[in-house]
Order: structure tokens, then sequence, then C-alpha cells
């Protein structure tokens, strides 16, 4: 019923991979197989479970045995099928694309899946456009059959009188070029596969022309002098020639006239009541001196309409002006201080041109201090945000054990050091002075004050196992045996085969000279003598043997 593709297999129940020793499995069903390709590479793997034989194998064989022939079918999904249980259904009114599977099944369980795909093919249509109503002396317009579906088509359309056929369309749109007067609508249409319908239509109809006049300046009146001849209104003519400058869009019959010395109103005559009285303004801020003036229709360069200026000799002193205090003259108005609505400056005051902002100023008596002042650590908001020596105050680090180096997660700000901080955050413990930075640990496991001889160093913050600082030891090295607190420099050397003081000498000091008694009479000869912390067998202190 199917057969396995191309790899490596283990036996059921195995985790063998193909090197190593496989497990001893006698199950060696191969159903996980099922609905596969045999083509493809087999490899066989032997393992050898002896030592120092050799051997070769000449040849090996796999045979595959398939299952028996399909037994069910079964199809999914079973919507427009007449029959879902055999190997060729009907689908009918389907009304989508829509993909079968199809799970062929044999007597011993072996299966395999398909896809069969059906697909919809949607009727043609033809959508009538184009047309329209033209000039008599202009081209015919297009009549235009957007067609859906697949080609080549046959369509039927009516021009308004006549049924017209035409086949073999092969490409869409069709177009009817210059098509004659007459409203068209399809009758019919078919492609490859099947009918359609139509919709829509197109009427051609033709106009004649009539007398237009140009109005240039667009104000709906034309100029008599331009014309001319069309079915429908040509852009930027109309069909009024009254308009005696057809440059200007204000200038036109029952124009209200302006002072503009133009005849406004086409009425032949030229600013006719409209003139107005102009005053002199010499600073420029839009107020005038109401003893100098003059009469025309605009402003003179140097004039204005108004004539309340209070000087006409400074720009900012003129009516409804807006004073802000600004004693300490730093270019920022003083905040919460009134403003003062004049013509004349007032002391100590100026307009929010002449400053930086017209607020904020929080200490009006000193030009040093204002927003946007550098901050600097006095105790004093310098620029006016709220805050006092913000930005500039230091961090620093409480050094609790007073070595020098802060904690890190108990910090302070200030413009100068706090008693018991530092600016250093490095301490990793502030409760030992001796754990810090760059410390130098030697090792004194015994704990008895002398650094171990030729041991190595640590130099690091936390104190490690053993180790101590150089002012904790009484020396920094010196001790022969650090694993003994009871030898060290400064130990008291005795008779023990050690060398307690670390001296380099064994118990020196603390010998005693015996004497063989080879004959065993309590005296020793003085000529052959040893040195120990005990007395050996067949020694004695004594040295007065005259014959041993």
């Amino acid at each position: 019923s199917g057969f396995p593709a191309s790899g490596t297999y283990g036996v059921t129940g195995s985790s063998y991979n193909g090197s190593g020793t496989p497990s001893a499995v006698t199950n060696t069903g191969l159903g996980v197989f099922n609905s596969t390709n045999p083509n493809g590479t087999w490899s066989l793997y032997v393992f050898d479970d002896a030592t120092g034989d050799a051997g070769n194998i000449g040849s090996w064989s796999l045979e595959i045995t398939t299952g028996s022939p399909v037994a069910t079918y079964s199809w999914s999904p079973v919507t427009f099928l007449n029959n879902a249980a055999i190997a060729n259904p009907m689908a009918s009114n389907v009304t989508a694309q829509t993909t079968y599977t199809v799970t062929a099944t044999a007597a011993s369980g072996c299966f395999s899946t398909a896809d069969v795909i059906v697909n919809i093919n949607p009727a043609p249509t033809a959508i009538v456009s184009g047309g329209g109503t033209v000039c008599s002396t202009d081209p015919l317009p297009d009549v235009s059959f957007a067609l859906t579906g697949t080609g080549p088509w046959d369509l039927t359309y009516n021009d308004g009188t006549n049924n017209v056929p035409v086949t073999g369309i092969n490409s869409s749109p069709y177009v009817i070029n210059n098509a004659q007067v007459g409203t068209y609508t399809v009758v019919s249409v078919s492609d490859t596969n099947c009918s359609g319908t139509g919709s829509g239509s197109a009427t051609v109809t033709v106009t004649t022309a009539a007398a237009w006049y140009q109005d240039n300046d667009g104000d709906t009146y034309g100029n008599p002098f331009v014309s001319q001849t069309a079915c429908t209104q040509p852009f930027g003519y109309v069909a009024d020639n009254t308009d005696c400058d057809d440059n200007l869009m204000a200038v036109h019959p029952g124009a209200t006239e302006v002072c503009n010395n133009i005849d406004d109103d086409c009425d032949g005559m030229t600013d006719e009541g409209v003139q107005t009285t102009f005053y002199e303004d010499a600073d420029g801020d839009s107020y005038g001196d109401t003893n100098s003036f003059t009469m025309d229709c605009t402003a003179p360069i140097g004039y204005v309409a108004d004539n309340s200026d209070c000087n006409d000799s400074d720009p900012l002193e003129k009516p409804g002006q807006i004073w802000y205090k600004d004693t300490d003259n730093d270019g920022y108005g003083q905040t919460g201080a009134s403003t003062i609505m004049q013509c004349l400056r007032p002391v100590g005051y100026k307009v929010v041109t002449e400053l930086l902002a017209s607020s904020g100023d929080c200490n009006d008596n000193s030009g040093a201090i204002y927003p946007g002042a550098t901050e600097v650590c006095d105790g004093i908001d310098n620029d006016c945000d709220g805050l006092t020596d913000e930005g500039v105050q230091i961090t620093y680090y409480r050094d609790f054990d007073g070595d020098t180096f802060g904690d890190a997660s108990t910090t302070t700000t200030a413009c100068s050091v706090p008693v018991g901080y530092v600016s250093n955050n490095t301490d990793c413990d502030d409760n030992d002075a001796l754990e810090k930075p760059g410390q130098v640990w030697y090792d004194d496991t015994d704990n008895d004050g002398y650094g171990q001889t030729g041991a190595t160093t640590l130099t690091q913050c936390l104190r490690p196992l053993g180790y101590k600082a150089a002012v904790e030891l009484i020396s920094t090295t010196g001790d022969c045996n650090d694993n003994n607190n009871t030898i060290n420099p400064a130990a008291t050397e005795v008779c023990d085969g050690i060398d307690n003081d670390c001296d380099g000498a064994t118990d020196e000091g603390g010998l005693t000279t015996y004497y063989a008694d080879v004959d065993q009479d309590g005296f020793g000869n003085p000529s052959s003598s040893i040195q120990a912390c005990a007395q050996p067998v067949g020694y004695v202190t004594n040295n007065t043997d005259c014959n041993d």
C-alpha cells in the first residue's frame, strides 16, 4: 500500500540512527512507511560485537511487500457530489472553485490521498459606454463594448434601429469608431464557454453651433470684439458681449465703483465719489499723524487711513500698545507683573518685540536671573524654571565604611561633597572598609596572621575565602605551612621534626645529643653520637664509656 522514501531507518521501537549499537528489537514492522515512494538509497548497518576479527558481506537485499488493492473511496467535502464513496463521482451546480480530496483505503488499512480542483467559468458580460452629444462639424464619438469572459466572443447590439451581429471578437473592448446617431444597447453576448448578458447604453446626438464671446477675466461678461461659433459653450467664452475691459474681472456692467483710476462699472466715468483721506505715518507703525494728510484712491507710500498716533517718530509708541515690565533690562518680562496698555512708553517697560519673552523672569531686579540663564550651583533658581541647582548638582555616594569608595545604591546630590559621601560609586561592600576596588588580598588560610610564602595574591573588591588584607596581617608572607596556624615565623620551634618557625631549619636548638651504648652498660661511646628529639633505642645521654 506504499513505500518508504530515501533515508535512514531503524526498526520499530528502536532509537538506532545508524551509528553505535542498535537495540535488540524483534518487531520489524515498517507500517510507518505507508504511502511513500520506495525509490532512493537504502543502507544496511552492521554492528561488529567482537574485536580482533574481520569479514565482509558479499551482498544483501531488501524485500518490500505491498498491501492489497483499494477497498473504499472517501471524498471530502461531499457538497455538490452525487456519490462521495465511489472512485469517480459527478459534481454539479458548483458555485465556486472547490478542491476535493479523495482518500483510497485498502483492506490492509493502507491508504493514499489526492486532490481534484473544480473551476467555475463565469458567464460573459458586455457593458456599453461612450457616445455623447457632438457638434455637427465635429467627428462622431466612439461607442465601446467592454467584454468579460474567455474570448473569442459573439456580440449582437442594437443601434436604435437595427440589431447588428458581430462574431469572432478576439479582444475587449469592441469599439465602434465614429458611431452614427442613435442609442446603442446589447442584445446578446457569448464567449467560448457560456452565454451571458449585456448592460448599459450609449447615445449619439448632434447639435448646431451658436455665437460665443471671449470672457478672458472670468467675470461672466464677454468681449464684443472677440467671438467664435460653436455647438457648446467653449471654455473661456460666454453669451454676453457687454464687458468694457475683459482683462479685469472686477470691471463689468453693474460692478461697484472703487477708487483705482478705472471705470469699474463701465458707465464711462472713473472713481466718481470714492476717494479717501490718508494721514502721514512717518514711523511706519500703521498709525498716522492727524496734522499731516492727503486725498487719494489708495494710500500713498508713507500714508495710512488712521490718524491716532501719539508719537509718529517712534513705531513702538502707538495706540493699543501693550507694555511689559522689564526693570532689569534682561529681555524677559517679570512673571506675574501687570501689563500696561497705552500709547506712550512707561519707564522700565518694553513691548513684546523687544523681549525674548513677555514673561518668565522670576527676579526682575537681577539681570543675571532669567529663563535660559546658566544654572549654577548656588542655591538660587538662576534660569527661572522653578527648580534650584537642577542639572548642576553632583551625585555623591554614601561611604559608610570610610574607604573612599561609595555605595552605588545610596546617593545624594549636592553642590559640594557632603560628610560621609564620595564621588566614587564602585564599593562592593560599604560595610567593610577593607572590601573595596583594587584591594590586594593575601592567602592566610590558617588565620595565623602571616601570608603564605609563594602564594599568589588576588586583587578584587570582595574578600576571597581564606584571604586577608595587608593591614590585617603581621606579615604578608613568611608562612611556610598555611594549613596549620601553629606554624609561622613567630612560632616557638619545638623538637617535632617540623620547621615550626618557618626559618628554613627544623628542630634547631631543641635536639639532644645521644651516644651509642652497644654494650648496654648505661655509658655511651663519646665518638659515636646522633641528635634526636627523643632517645633512640641503643643510645644514652652519657658519653663516658671507655670501651663500648
